[in-house]
């Protein structure tokens, strides 16, 4: 169920806010915020790019499946700016959601609780919102912990628990459970047991690159801290006016005392079931200096769905969809979605 109102109005603001992100997009992108009540009452903010530019006019847009990012931790919807440009431009229809306490969406489930979100209360607003649209089967994109949720969403079966205080849609007819998916693609991804084997593996190869990312995200340094924001986000050329910009954003993505995930109550839901899942397409693609999620993270992941390799990408840090060489991301991405079989 689609609405409007004054937070989607206050956080379309902050996306398009001025920077290179907006700009880079492409000339004459531009995305609408909007409101999708889910089944509990509450609503999430998404951003909404149209189809536009040469191929919608042509018609393609008819013959592209639906593209839908998932942020990560500290982030919210506007963190696909770049993207949500590059792909509308190529007639793909693109949606943005904010996660419970993030952005402009409402806050965490039950009000009184711990103000962290479980990972199938994400998943399943996300399998809300992807009723909602009322499309063909998209592409699901998620980033870091967003891309552990978008994992959830793509092998959940017909024995999905239900999150806490929300009915939860109905599996699609014939789905098994699962939803409906042209292709699912993995960003830096959180690999499919979590983040706890990453840790370890930090702690005893690079102790003080442990501390400095275990700290950023509990005592959030990235932001009161230009260098932090840069050390766990971004590449060392990112120029410094698209940092500062970057940071106050992700600085205000998350509501006050909200995170994304009970790191605590997240290993009870891991790891992820995928062996016996009718999968769609997928894509894992991992950066090369990424400070959060390792080479062997990325390597996990892929060799857990079934592929021969993931795509690394040279030069990029954590927030690939924002970083200098963003566009390589993209790259990756559309030919993924070039390989695709036809609807």
């Amino acid at each position: 169920m689609w609405g409007g109102g004054a937070r989607g109005a206050a956080a379309r603001g902050a996306a398009a806010r001025g920077g290179r992100g907006a700009a880079a997009a492409g000339a004459g992108a531009a995305w609408a915020a909007r409101e999708h009540r889910l089944r509990d009452g509450a609503c999430l903010e998404v951003l909404e790019a149209a189809p536009s530019g040469a191929l919608a006019e042509a018609g393609a847009a008819s013959r592209r499946p639906p593209l839908v990012f998932l942020h990560g931790s500290y982030h919210a919807a506007w963190a696909w700016e770049n993207f949500m440009g590059r792909f509308a431009a190529r007639g793909f229809r693109c949606y943005a959601p904010s996660f419970r306490g993030h952005g402009a969406s409402a806050p965490p489930r039950v009000p009184g609780d711990a103000l962290e979100g479980s990972l199938e209360g994400h998943a399943t607003d996300v399998l809300d919102l992807l009723e909602g649209l009322g499309e063909a089967p998209p592409v699901l994109v998620g980033h870091s912990f967003g891309g552990l949720i978008a994992q959830l969403v793509a092998t959940w079966g017909d024995d999905r628990p239900q999150a806490r205080g929300a009915a939860g849609p109905a599996p699609p007819p014939g789905s098994g459970g699962r939803p409906q998916l042209a292709g699912l693609v993995l960003l830096n991804s959180v690999p499919p047991t979590g983040n706890g084997a990453m840790t370890k593996r930090f702690l005893l190869t690079r102790p003080l690159d442990a501390w400095r990312v275990t700290m950023g995200f509990i005592r959030k340094t990235f932001a009161d801290s230009a260098a932090e924001c840069r050390y766990l986000f971004f590449s060392d050329d990112l120029p410094d006016a698209d940092l500062e910009r970057y940071q106050a954003l992700i600085a205000s993505s998350a509501q006050p005392g909200t995170k994304l995930l009970d790191l605590r109550r997240l290993r009870g839901s891991l790891p992820i079931q995928a062996g016996a899942c009718d999968l769609p397409p997928v894509l894992v693609v991992g950066s090369a200096d990424d400070r959060v999620v390792d080479r062997d993270g990325i390597l996990e992941t892929a060799a857990h769905f079934g592929l021969p390799e993931p795509v690394f990408l040279a030069g990029a840090a954590h927030d690939s969809m924002l970083d200098t060489r963003w566009d390589d991301a993209a790259d990756a991405l559309e030919a993924f979605l070039d390989g695709l079989p036809p609807p």
